[in-house]
């Protein structure tokens, strides 16, 4: 054999040695990347750690829809030993059933139960960045390798390493950003498991297709393979929540069934078994709400809400809104960068088809599946304000009566940071391809700034952005900002030494038999079912003396309670009821977007005459009542977390005999009452502390 040739043969033909050393570089340049990356989230991980353990409790956490509802909830049930009890009242509402707070059986519940609450809170936002990185790492890799048919899946880009170093790269970093989204707090565990399930049902589809073998052998290799998934997808309901995560993903992953059957004709039995496997972990780890929504029979607030109904105009304009800047509890931060990013990429790939006369792939591409979700998700948001539609829904399949099925919204995050991972990972393929920086400096500066946007965003949620504004404030102004801390706005040393010097008492909230809450449902109940169940309020939602029917009722009957609990009952005024619930004082208010009916038309007697003086307030608690608090009769602004606390009336507007009647003995106010005598309330004290902005007056009736 010629020499020349065998080198050849070898490898040492000319410019063989070249080509291996640009492709050693690339490879070291993506290890490198990939360090890089790894070492700037170290960083920052880091950063935020050391800033949190530096405020502690000092830090400025969100209280909307946050520090105001689910912390204290989980708080309450620490405060009662009462995670895992059952058949137990809670210390809000009236002694409203253990069953509605979260469950037992989830990460968040378990964290919370583990460790305090702030410790709990920080904790969650670590393992929410966690998660996301991971789910994001899994997909990408799963997306990056062939499927069944041997073709690149969805087209993503086409490396000689499916998954380089330079792919791990935009995936941690896509992880990353989506990770640090600051969307709803209580349920940032579900967001970042988004990608989790996705790539659960991916992997349970492919698994086992390239497999040889016959027969039994072959059965069981596939069995053993899809085990670990269904089991994956079993507990799946760990890191979500059916009302807001569940079942949606159920709903997707049948339509993906049914749309998968048409076009292969034949029924894709993994992907059923995996869905099965997910509805029956939803019931599992969610035994608590199924058995509040399946063995109730009690009419609730979810029933009655009266729903917007908007024209075409409106829903159209709603849709607009939404899809460029998401509500406050999923808020994207896409509005800036990605959103303009991924609607350029959308017209170029699209046009590019065309031109090339390749128009057929535009339905087989995964950026396209993507948009046309995203648009499925904000169509279906601003559906849901239009009657007609929400009518037809709801009589398609009752269940979603009272539920808001347009939460398909809260999956869009997801979908717009997967776009843009999907756009980084195409343009570092034409990079490779291309030898174009231009192209690899784009794929890895999306991501990055994507995520540093999100951290400069001071929307509703960025607790890291104003727990640091808040420190710099104060070390470098020597002020202090209004919003309050964690700390301020529990006190939790202010409202324990109140409790010592009124020798408070929870009573005995083991049963929920003789709370209010019970005995209203007990002496109301079949009321509202009469009146509720063959009546919805949804259809008369431009008749509001409709909205006030049963309360009406209810008022002539009144209400007594038992007081069989031995409990001192209380409500707030001018501060949160989850101040009170999270210090261990029951209260008759609080915050609950589900439950009874016959008690919010109790409650409402006591509040009424502040309803009848102020229109706003009163349509928020008659149409709404999510938010079960005492009003004023001269602001609608009464409840402020805030340092300088400021109100235009020292008047309080209740009925004092039908507040007495629930069983109320205390009211804890941040305002001196000059009418309190009159509304049968005493003054028991006045107490602030030096770590508290509150000045708090303790009345008590009699």
């Amino acid at each position: 054999m010629d020499g020349r040739r065998l080198r050849q043969g070898r490898g040492d033909a000319p410019g063989a040695r070249g080509g291996r050393r640009g492709v050693e570089g690339a490879m070291d340049g993506g290890k490198r990347l990939l360090r890089v990356c790894e070492v700037l989230i170290g960083l920052f991980l880091a950063g935020a750690a050391f800033l949190y353990i530096l405020c502690g409790e000092n830090s400025h956490i969100a209280v909307h829809d946050n520090l105001d509802l689910f912390v204290a909830q989980y708080q309450m049930l620490r405060e009662q030993g009462s995670f895992f009890s059952q058949g137990t009242a809670s210390l809000f509402l009236g002694g409203i059933s253990r069953d509605v707070l979260p469950s037992e059986r989830s990460l968040t519940g378990l964290i919370y139960w583990l460790l305090p609450p702030f410790a709990a809170y920080i904790t969650l936002y670590f393992v929410k960045i966690g998660i996301s990185i991971a789910g994001f790492w899994l997909l990408t890799r799963e997306l990056l390798t062939k499927g069944r048919s041997g073709e690149e899946a969805g087209s993503v880009s086409k490396p000689e390493e499916p998954f380089s170093d330079s792919a791990k790269a935009i995936a941690l970093l896509g992880g990353f950003a989506y990770g640090i989204l600051n969307v709803f707090p209580a349920y940032g565990i579900c967001f970042a498991s988004i990608p989790l399930y996705v790539w659960l049902m991916i992997r349970l589809y492919r698994v086992g297709s390239g497999e040889n073998g016959h027969g039994k052998e072959r059965m069981r290799s596939r069995v053993r393979g899809e085990l670990p998934y269904l089991a994956g997808l079993f507990a799946y309901p760990f890191v979500s929540y059916f009302s807001y995560f569940g079942l949606f993903l159920l709903a997707y992953s049948v339509l993906d069934i049914l749309w998968m059957w048409i076009r292969d004709r034949r029924l894709p039995l993994r992907l059923v078994a995996g869905t099965a496997a997910m509805a029956v972990g939803c019931v599992f780890f969610e035994y608590r709400l199924f058995r509040t929504m399946l063995g109730g029979g009690a009419v609730t607030i979810r029933e009655t809400m009266v729903q917007n109904d908007f024209t075409p105009a409106q829903v159209l304009g709603e849709i607009g809104d939404v899809f460029v800047s998401n509500i406050f509890h999923a808020d994207g931060v896409q509005k800036k960068l990605i959103l303009p990013v991924c609607a350029f990429y959308f017209v170029f790939l699209n046009v590019r088809y065309v031109v090339r006369g390749q128009g057929k792939r535009i339905f087989h591409d995964l950026y396209n599946l993507i948009a046309l979700l995203l648009g499925f998700n904000v169509a279906i948001y601003g559906l849901y304000d239009f009657r007609p539609f929400r009518t037809m829904v709801e009589r398609l399949v009752p269940p979603l009566k009272g539920w808001q099925f347009n939460r398909t919204i809260f999956f869009s995050p997801f979908l717009w940071y997967a776009a843009m991972t999907l756009i980084a990972l195409r343009l570092m393929s034409a990079a490779g391809r291309r030898k174009s920086r231009a192209a690899a400096a784009g794929a890895i500066l999306l991501p990055m700034l994507s995520a540093a946007l999100v951290l400069a965003t001071p929307n509703t949620y960025n607790d890291l952005n104003a727990t640091l504004r808040g420190a710099v404030k104060e070390k470098m102004q020597g002020q202090m900002t209004d919003d309050l801390s964690w700390r301020e706005f529990y006190s939790p040393e202010l409202f324990a030494k109140i409790r010592e010097d009124l020798g408070y008492s929870s009573g005995n909230l083991d049963s929920t038999l003789g709370t209010p809450q019970q005995e209203a449902e007990e002496q109301f109940g079949d009321l509202e079912r009469d009146m509720h169940t063959d009546n919805p309020l949804d259809g008369t939602a431009d008749d509001p003396a409709a909205w006030t029917a049963s309360a009406r009722a209810v008022a002539e009957q009144g209400f007594q309670a038992s007081g069989a609990t031995g409990t001192d009952w209380a409500v707030a005024y001018g501060l949160h009821p989850a101040v009170l619930e999270y210090n261990g004082i029951a209260t008759l208010d609080g915050y609950l977007g589900f439950y009874n009916q016959s008690y919010k038309d109790v409650f409402r007697a006591a509040i009424a005459p502040a309803l009848d003086r102020r229109p706003a307030s009163e349509v928020n608690f008659d149409a709404w009542g999510a938010r079960c608090y005492l009003y004023s009769g001269d602001e609608d602004g009464i409840v402020q977390a805030v340092r300088h606390y400021q109100t235009i009336s020292s008047q309080i507007a209740i009925d004092g005999t039908a507040l007495r009647d629930m069983g109320c003995r205390y009211l804890f106010s941040r305002i001196r009452l000059t009418n309190a005598a009159e509304k049968h309330l005493y003054l028991r004290g006045e107490w602030s502390d030096e770590t508290s902005p509150y000045t708090i007056y303790v009345y008590e009736l009699k």
